[in-house]
């Protein structure tokens, strides 16, 4: 691997200053001087490598920049804490403390950390992972703060104790670094070519944290520690570990590797573990309550502190299940819209259809009721069948795929041409349906010359073929209700059967144009008396086709059909 010029210039900042420290450890004898430089020089230790991980995060992008970020997060809290340190040893001129006001940046440092690894920022987000379980990870990580201030924290300020102070710290510590290394490894396994060695690396360095950190704490509790002391060593060299890893990560984008599903599952860990972490809660009550062997301050602390606990948690998981309940119902109804909805034009499909019609057929009904006002306008429903002419040809000479390309076009043509309150529907292949609610028959020709007119009046630009094509389509309508005097009379299936008769009149008198058909003795523009319905009067706009070659004539009905010339 070819290094950066800022790359060599990191690792060579933290090889010499990681020299550096062991030589003052070996060359200088105990005292301020060594403390001061020890202390100083761990500090920088941990300012390389916090730079190393921001520049990764600024040279990247999506969720590799967020994961390099909370590395670079770890790094400002180790930061904080060796800061911390140094002020009070080399500043206040005091002895390695224990307590430590500071521990607790070093031990929330590692928070951060497991949510970068988390992230895995080697794959793109599926659509299994596009949310990480934000929500889950918070109450880990109160649960996880709620530990130390149970376990630790007692005994650094309600009732000092050293002695009772070191093990627990030591033992969350070493769980997390534990539960930090497992994670990197399990990383690296699911990883492949930079990013296994990304991975593997931080392992290393997390396991040399894990057992360094350690044994310098239990040093500290033994009182065998001092600053500058050999101790410091492998300490350094896991916190310079971070530079080392920054640099094999530079520049390192997500890959595209194919994921199993079923090793998504160990990525739902927090899910899986927030609901029975926040079940300890009342048996760490309890255990306050009942343990006799702590002094009362310390009981009467933890069990206020599980309270609050409790309360926060409580609130946390609320807000979870109120966003779960959220996503739910948006997967449902994208789900609804999915099951609505043609997936090559996005319009509406034939279960919508089935969905609706009903609503528009009491709609129309009502507005011929006996209660409904004389006269009123806009309260019929018509039915277009729309059919692109020759469309087989496209398909044969240029393929299916421009097929489709063109299906896409006469879609958004028909679309133009209709109002907004009109459906659209792909009945089938290169057939559409069009129900235009709340309008009158008389104005139903109008509307079949736009889609005839959008349709056909401009070419269709194909690619990748580079040519174009002209193409029109025929439109068979029908109006709903049938009989305005009798609104009943016929159902819906038959009108819609009535127009799709006329689509075919259409395609048999030469394609590219609109036909409609009405009851006998009624046109687009006539009133006619009720006892004249019956009559068998035929309406004709356009060349005339004999009545006897109608296909599917029902003899007790009259009916009339109107071809549109074009």
């Amino acid at each position: 691997m070819r290094l950066e010029n800022s790359s060599k210039a990191l690792l060579g900042s933290v090889i010499v200053l990681v020299v550096s420290l062991g030589l003052a450890s070996a060359l200088l004898p105990r005292s301020y001087a060594l403390t001061f430089s020890s202390d100083f020089i761990s500090l920088l230790i941990i300012v390389v490598a916090g730079i190393a991980c921001l520049r990764n995060a600024i040279h990247s992008t999506g969720r590799t920049r967020a994961a390099w970020s909370l590395f670079a997060a770890m790094q400002v809290l180790q930061l904080g804490g060796q800061a911390l340190w140094l002020y009070f040893e080399a500043i206040l001129a005091k002895s390695v403390l224990n307590p430590f006001v500071g521990d607790i940046l070093f031990f929330v440092a590692v928070v951060p950390a497991m949510a970068g690894v988390i992230l895995r920022p080697h794959l793109e987000p599926s659509e299994q992972d596009k949310h990480l379980g934000t929500l889950d990870f918070t109450l880990l990580l109160l649960w996880w703060l709620y530990l130390y201030l149970f376990m630790v924290i007692p005994w650094q300020y309600v009732s000092f104790d050293e002695a009772k102070y070191g093990p627990p710290y030591n033992f969350l510590t070493l769980v997390a670094g534990t539960i930090l290394s497992g994670g990197f490894a399990l990383a690296g396994l699911q990883s492949s070519g930079r990013w296994r060695q990304v991975y593997a690396t931080a392992c290393i360095v997390s396991v040399v944290n894990v057992g360094s950190n350690y044994i310098l704490n239990a040093a500290i509790d033994q009182h065998t520690y001092f600053t500058g002391s050999w101790y410091d060593m492998p300490t350094a060299i896991g916190l310079a570990g971070w530079a080392v890893i920054a640099v094999v990560g530079y520049d390192l984008g997500p890959s595209h590797e194919h994921r199993d599903p079923a090793k998504e599952r160990y990525w739902m860990w927090s899910s899986r573990l927030a609901a029975p972490v926040r079940l300890t809660l009342p048996l760490l009550a309890g255990w306050a309550f009942l343990d006799t062997h702590v002094p009362e301050p310390v009981r009467a602390y933890r069990v206020l502190l599980t309270l609050a606990a409790l309360v926060i948690l409580g609130l946390v998981a609320t807000t979870k299940q109120l966003r779960l309940d959220k996503e739910l119902a948006r997967a449902n109804q994208e789900l609804l819209e999915a099951s609505l909805t043609d997936s090559l034009t996005g319009v509406h499909n034939r279960r919508f259809f089935t969905n609706s019609i009903a609503s528009d057929v009491q709609q129309a009904l009502r507005s011929y009721s006996p209660n409904a006002p004389v006269g009123a306008r806009n309260r019929d429903l018509l039915f277009y069948f729309v059919d692109a002419d020759r469309f087989k040809e496209v398909n044969d000479r240029f393929g299916h795929d421009v097929g489709d390309q063109v299906l896409v076009e006469i879609t958004r043509r028909i679309s133009t041409a209709i109002r907004h309150s009109d459906a659209l529907i792909r009945w089938g292949g290169e057939e559409f349906l069009v129900v235009s609610r709340y309008t009158n028959r008389e104005e139903a020709a109008a509307l079949a010359q736009r889609v005839l007119d959008a349709v056909g009046s401009e070419p269709f630009l194909l690619q990748p073929a580079g040519t174009s094509v002209h193409r029109t389509c025929s439109v068979g309508w029908a109006a709903f209700p049938w009989h305005a005097s009798q609104p009943g009379a016929l159902s819906y299936e038959q009108v819609l059967g009535f127009a799709d008769q006329a689509l075919y009149q259409a395609k048999q008198s030469g394609r590219n144009r609109a036909i409609g058909m009405l009851p006998a003795g009624l046109d687009a523009g006539s009133n006619v008396a009720p006892d004249q319905l019956a009559s068998e009067t035929l309406v004709t706009l356009g060349p005339v086709v004999p009545k006897e070659d109608w296909p599917g004539q029902s003899p007790d009905i009259g009916m009339s059909w109107a071809p549109e010339a074009t």
